[in-house]
């Protein structure tokens, strides 16, 4: 189990990193957008690789990826939401 924490904590601070790095600008489209485009590079690649891998029907793969998709999306608009990058004055 700490080992799931771990690397969840792990996952969170990259996912908020990146964007920092990657989204000059805030708000809910680019939360939207960087939601997507996470979720295509992590969940796409887990959903359908785990049904290739793994003796599961088809539709728990598509529903792993639908709804890992929602997931990371709701996510990129929080992070979205709740960055606000450090200011010249404030540096």
């Amino acid at each position: 189990m700490w080992i799931m924490m771990l690397t969840s904590l792990v996952w969170s601070f990259l996912f908020v990193y990146f964007y920092a790095k990657a989204c000059k600008s805030g708000g809910l489209m680019t939360g939207i957008r960087y939601g997507f485009l996470m979720g295509l590079f992590f969940v796409f690649p887990m959903s359908y690789n785990s049904y290739v891998v793994l003796p599961i029907p088809y539709h728990l793969a598509l529903n792993w990826f639908l709804y890992g998709m929602g997931e990371i999306i709701i996510a990129g608009i929080i992070v979205a939401l709740l960055y606000k990058p450090l200011s010249a004055e404030d540096a």
